[in-house]
């Protein structure tokens, strides 16, 4: 059993067994069956403590189909669930080339062979794959690219089910061969007349038809970039915690609000509060049919 499901499975018995403990009488006729209660508890609490160390270090998530190409619990289309098992793998994959930096628009991606997941168990209960990330047997300090990468996905995937705002918000910052490999995902999942729900260590998304629906559309819009627009205008503020500005662009009067890039300084940019500039802002455009959403980051200021 993974990771995933031994969790979920020892957290409803913990609150089960918990229950139970609290309904027995705190007397000598009941001590018994009160030290086999405790005993279930306190075993259930260990394992849990044994995989949390572990929890979120290596890859790992179950994808489960419901629909169309599902049969109850018999079997799954094999044409449907290859192809939407590689492509759930490619769009992991170039996720993990980008956290190294932009991804190539066409031909292999970095650290391919790192990125691969295994099938390792079916799940029954409509039908789902368990996928892994087969990692050394050495302790890990850190999140591998892997593990990192299954969580990033899955923030996106729960976006493109949450609203166009939140979605363009994440897509802001999403590489642009990642994003097609979203797009590709949530296409065959959809055309197929199937839903779908991805559990992961930190919770996951479910896609009823409706969601998925919606989030095949969202994903459908076309995304287009601009590396560099400088904008005179005044600097607003940043604010530190959040990473996010406001800049007043001199032309059309508008504020701009957005994220400022990971590699910026934020310190050297409080001089620029209040004084005239140019903001040097990457835009990201999301387009569909009349309807366009615009988000904003910036890159550095210089002198207007």
């Amino acid at each position: 059993m993974s990771r995933i499901l031994r969790k979920r499975y020892l957290e409803s018995d913990l609150a089960a067994t918990s229950s139970l403990l609290a309904s027995i009488p705190d007397d000598d006729a009941h001590l018994l069956d009160r030290m086999g209660i405790e005993n279930r508890v306190r075993n259930a609490q260990e394992e849990l403590e044994e995989l949390e160390i572990h929890a979120g270090k290596t890859g790992e998530t179950i994808l489960f189909f419901y629909g169309d190409p599902v049969i109850e619990e018999h079997g799954i289309d094999a044409r449907f669930s290859a192809e939407a098992l590689g492509a759930y793998q490619d769009l992991v994959s170039k996720q993990v080339a980008a956290l190294s930096g932009p991804v190539g628009r066409s031909g292999p991606t970095r650290a391919e062979r790192e990125s691969h997941l295994h099938i390792t168990n079916v799940v029954h209960g409509s039908f789902g794959f368990e996928l892994e990330e087969i990692a050394p047997s050495e302790p890990l300090l850190e999140p591998t690219p892997l593990a990192r990468a299954i969580r990033g996905v899955t923030s996106l995937m729960y976006a493109a089910k949450e609203s166009d705002e939140a979605f363009a918000d994440i897509v802001a910052a999403t590489d642009s061969r990642v994003y097609d490999a979203l797009r590709e995902f949530i296409s065959i999942v959809h055309r197929a007349g199937a839903t779908l729900r991805v559990a992961s260590e930190d919770g996951g998304v479910d896609f009823n038809a409706g969601d998925l629906a919606a989030a095949a559309e969202r994903t459908s819009s076309q995304r287009t970039e601009i590396q560099d627009q400088p904008t005179p205008g005044t600097f607003l503020g940043v604010l530190l915690d959040s990473r996010r500005f406001e800049h007043l662009a001199s032309d059309s009067e508008e504020v701009l609000r957005g994220k400022v890039m990971a590699e910026v300084d934020l310190k050297g940019l409080l001089p620029w509060v209040g004084k005239p500039c140019v903001a040097h802002l990457q835009v990201v455009i999301l387009s569909r049919g009349s309807r366009e959403l615009r988000r904003y980051i910036l890159t550095g200021i210089t002198d207007s």
